[in-house]
């Protein structure tokens, strides 16, 4: 166990378990702050199994697969109910080269159409003091928006992320944060996992969108791991609804025109049931799961294997969460320090569905995708 320190005293914590130097199941929590219970939860079961089955008693086991787990990667929206980092920073929009950064920032800044949607994003106080009355207002407000632009390009503008705007929703950085940094040092510096992998498996753990309680599997890999994807990750049903496992490509890995690829479609639902979950992330890039597998992982090796996933649970409708997450914001950078406690609460509650079933249902499922993850790369 080992810590990384942030900023004023909090940490993310780092544990290994030695296993195959060339095969590594790493697996992160809290890269959206507020968002880190269920991948946490999903760790701490999977750290009881370790415990429970007797697993890296030795110093170094070959045949199982090098297990690498990060918690909260976010410390600092962790800590203070937030998805974004103490400089407002998305972190899985930051994961981007300095010509990444050049490039984005020196674009059209309305190019998902964040501009036209400003004052609908980021609205600077609330509209009335009472707070029942300033919901429904805030609903209402919600609904006109989109009546007049479509659910779709509203989404749109607020995940693609914005390079122009720091105290706004969604935005990306200037410059790799501390936390990217410490974790692109983790895993390049110190495990050479460019230089040493063969193969890895990569997930990154979400909640917000998608059917309450199921979760979406977004990807992008090799083609010897996506062309088994549902033989490695099956989809999981339950009296003939899905239970988990839903399936959508996953973001391109740059912004630069150059690096795009032609057989990655962002955003394309695999499965029927993901198109909700699918649309709008055409323009989204500094992921976890798109831009640091493909930049910075799987550089140096052209016969290394991977595979990269968010795994997405659903919690609330996505108008209800898109409406929180710029609540919060408008709160945190111009409200008082009541509205951010109110506001930072009602963010947690988005996110993190307080009920024995949902719990129960993220537990099994983040366990499992491990679980599953771990037998693939064990001898």
């Amino acid at each position: 166990m080992s810590s990384m320190d942030v900023v004023d005293g909090l940490t993310t914590d780092i544990a290994i378990f030695r296993g195959d130097p060339g095969k590594f199941v790493i697996h992160i929590s809290g890269t959206h702050g507020v968002e880190a219970y269920s991948g946490s939860a999903s760790q701490a079961a999977f750290l009881d199994y370790i415990a429970k089955e007797g697993l890296y008693q030795s110093s170094s086991d070959a045949t199982l697969p090098t297990l690498v787990f990060v918690h909260a990667l976010n410390p600092f929206g962790f800590a203070n109910n937030r998805r974004v980092n103490e400089d407002n920073v998305d972190l899985n929009r930051n994961i981007l080269t300095d010509a990444e950064f050049h490039f984005v920032q020196s674009r059209d800044p309305n190019y998902a159409g964040y501009v036209d949607l400003d004052s609908q994003l980021n609205p600077t106080s609330k509209f009335h003091d009472n707070h029942l009355i300033n919901e429904a207002i805030s609903y209402f407000t919600l609904g006109r928006a989109i009546m007049k632009y479509g659910l779709t390009s509203l989404k749109k503008a607020l995940v693609s992320g914005n390079y122009h705007k720091q105290r706004g929703v969604g935005f990306g950085g200037f410059e790799q944060t501390k936390s990217v940094k410490n974790l692109i040092r983790l895993l390049v510096d110190e495990l050479q996992i460019p230089v040493k992998a063969k193969d890895f498996i990569l997930l990154d753990v979400h909640t917000g969108l998608g059917p309450e309680g199921v979760d979406t599997l977004m990807y992008q890999g090799t083609a010897e791991y996506v062309q088994s994807i549902e033989q490695t990750f099956p989809t999981e049903y339950a009296d003939k609804a899905i239970v988990g496992g839903i399936k959508v490509e996953e973001f391109a890995p740059s912004p630069l025109p150059e690096k795009r690829s032609e057989k990655l479609s962002k955003g394309k639902a695999v499965d029927a049931h993901a198109k909700d979950v699918a649309s709008g992330y055409e323009l989204t890039v500094g992921t976890v799961s798109g831009s640091l597998c493909s930049n910075y992982l799987a550089t140096n090796q052209s016969g290394t294997k991977f595979l990269c996933i968010t795994q997405e649970f659903g919690t609330v409708p996505v108008h209800i969460v898109g409406m929180n997450v710029m609540q919060e914001n408008s709160a945190f950078q111009w409200g008082t320090p009541e509205d951010r406690q109110i506001y930072g609460e009602k963010l947690k509650g988005v996110f993190f569905i307080n009920t024995k079933d949902w719990k129960r249902r993220i537990v099994v499922r983040g366990f499992k995708l491990i679980l599953q993850a771990f037998n693939v790369l064990s001898s």
